[in-house]
């Protein structure tokens, strides 16, 4: 069960990023200044999706479907996903 969870915590990981930059190629290609500034304000990449559902519709569902691969792998392998911030 845990190579498994390996598994999928490696596909779910890799499609999540592809998905990712589909969606950051969209928004070049409508334009750059949406572009520049979906790499730069994470927010700004959710604006675009609502306003261009059509065109960003299937990458982001994708990516969705891809993160909970990613939980589900987590959650069959064992392996928490944190994000520890460093303790100063």
């Amino acid at each position: 069960m845990e190579t498994l969870g390996i598994v999928l915590l490696g596909l779910g990981g890799i499609g999540a990023f592809l998905c990712g930059l589909w969606l950051l190629f969209l928004q070049f290609q409508s334009s750059v200044i949406w572009g520049i500034v979906c790499v730069f304000l994470p927010l700004a990449s959710l604006a675009w999706i609502v306003v261009y559902w059509d065109e960003g519709k299937q990458p982001f569902l994708y990516g969705v479907a891809f993160a909970l691969l990613l939980l589900g792998g987590s959650a069959l392998s064992g392996v928490p996903l944190r994000f520890d911030l460093p303790s100063l």
